[in-house]
């Protein structure tokens, strides 16, 4: 994979790719969400662009081709993927909400199941299918 900076913290680029690193060789799976997902697409060579309107507690996305209702809170992101990332989330302005790895068991999402109470049905789906798949 190909090593690049996520942000303006190189110590904590080199831990967080180390990890990436590790488990991957491992096929322990992975959930990067947020600059998680940042990461991943950086290790697979797509660039990121600063964006506007990714800062909001309620975005419609369209997930698996269906409508859906996330939080967001990122002002970077990717309008375009390639293998072996596959694009399965997407907002209105193109930018890429989700993308999984081909062949490992890689996810990442943009945004933060974490911070919704109740967390939302497609969100504990998700964490079955990326933790538990069967």
């Amino acid at each position: 994979m190909i090593w690049q900076r996520c942000g303006d913290a190189p110590e904590r680029d080199d831990t967080e790719n180390a990890l990436l690193d590790a488990v991957e060789s491992r096929g322990v799976p992975v959930l990067g969400v947020c600059r998680g997902m940042q990461l991943i697409q950086q290790r697979c060579a797509i660039p990121l662009r600063r964006v506007a309107g990714h800062v909001t507690k309620q975005q419609t996305i369209r997930i698996d081709g269906e409508l859906a209702e996330v939080n967001s809170y990122h002002r970077f992101a990717a309008f375009e993927s390639r293998p072996p990332l596959e694009v399965w989330a997407v907002a209105a302005d193109g930018v890429v909400k989700a993308i999984r790895h081909s062949a490992l068991p890689i996810t990442g999402i943009m945004w933060h199941p974490e911070r919704n109470t109740p967390f939302a049905t497609v969100d504990v789906a998700l964490f079955r299918r990326v933790f538990n798949p069967a």
